[in-house]
């Protein structure tokens, strides 16, 4: 099998993207030949049958100039591929579409965002297949698609062997992501008052001046809540710093909307670190532990109250809770196993 990937950013240790890497890394595994085009490529360590390509974002190269570099690289990495895999846009199968047209190649795309776009709906008409991670992540609906889970690396999201008891901060709680609105933050914060043994610490950056004035704005009001030393904004982080924080967290915390698997979820679980949710897509995966798991509405005092709940678990509903989650992750989410279902899916469509 001979893959072309598109994607948008390559670098080992970004602290968005860095999990493209390990995708690639793990696709690798797989596949005969895989090539990379990305709109940027930082600090990569791939295996030797993985070809990367940069359209030159990370050089300050304009839209005409990577146009015309896109154009160069699938004319020349193109040709005898076995499928065209765009990852993560729904603005790359349009892109690819006439050299894919020229040599007779199928083209697949993931897609997990709750976005409905032109761009989509388009790409949806020109692609084979339509990947996604579970059937609230496309809300595009489509005979094309295909739910087939999300890729989660639990040889790095583990549960830390060394961690001692009394290593653990208990207490503590993590939040994991992009620091921007949708993903309720400033609720979470409004809730620490009444969870007087909480600390929060927020892993993750903000990535448009939208997120930045956001960002802004709960520095502002920790400081009227007197929040100052129980709330931590650990920046972005590579993805093994991101795993040290979970494995330290007593808890993670996610509310954002119903509407696809989180991913950050899902590494917390893989993690052996208890999540917490609002999305009810996660009910299935909490099971017997949705009362305590799920919130059920994003009001400050329900989430308070959920988060006391959770730190009141006895240490052996704690470990079962912990062992439930993480047994779960390895059954159904690994990134080898994801990785096979989307090399099965490219089998079916060869020529």
């Amino acid at each position: 099998m001979k893959v072309l990937m598109m994607t948008q950013h390559l670098e080992k240790d970004h602290w968005l993207l860095g999990f493209i890497h390990t995708w690639v890394a793990e696709l690798a595994q797989q596949v005969e030949q895989l090539a990379v085009i990305a709109f940027s490529v930082g600090k990569i360590d791939l295996p030797h049958n993985v070809a990367a390509f940069s359209l030159g974002k990370e050089l300050g190269l304009g839209r005409v100039a990577r146009a015309q570099r896109l154009a160069y690289l699938l004319g020349i990495a193109l040709p005898g591929k076995d499928v065209f895999f765009s990852h993560l846009s729904d603005t790359y199968p349009l892109l690819a579409a006439p050299f894919c047209w020229r040599w007779g190649i199928p083209m697949t795309m993931w897609y997990t965002h709750r976005s409905v776009t032109w761009r989509l709906r388009l790409s949806e008409k020109l692609v084979q297949r339509i990947y996604t991670a579970s059937p609230e992540s496309l809300q595009l609906q489509s005979r094309k698609s295909r739910v087939l889970g999300h890729g989660i690396d639990t040889r790095l999201f583990a549960p830390k062997q060394k961690l001692q008891q009394n290593e653990l901060k208990f207490g503590q709680i993590v939040s994991v992501g992009r620091i921007t609105p949708i993903k309720n933050l400033h609720l979470l914060i409004e809730a620490l008052p009444a969870v007087p043994q909480a600390q929060l610490v927020l892993v993750g950056a903000p990535a448009l001046p939208s997120d930045e004035r956001y960002q802004a704005q709960l520095q502002t009001r920790i400081v009227e809540l007197g929040l100052q030393e129980r709330v931590i904004f650990a920046g972005g982080c590579s993805p093994d710093q991101t795993a040290a924080y979970y494995q330290a967290a007593q808890f993670s915390v996610n509310l954002a909307p119903t509407g696809g698997l989180d991913k950050v979820v899902l590494e917390s679980m893989a993690c052996g670190t208890p999540a917490l949710a609002f999305n009810r897509t996660f009910a299935p995966l909490f099971a017997e532990h949705t009362p305590v798991l799920q919130i059920p509405s994003l009001s400050p005092s329900q989430i308070a109250q959920q988060l006391k709940q959770a730190l009141a678990l006895s240490a052996e509903t704690y470990q079962q809770v912990a062992a439930h989650q993480r047994a779960r992750v390895l059954a159904d989410y690994s990134l080898p196993a994801l990785m096979h279902k989307l090399c099965s899916e490219f089998a079916q469509l060869r020529p």
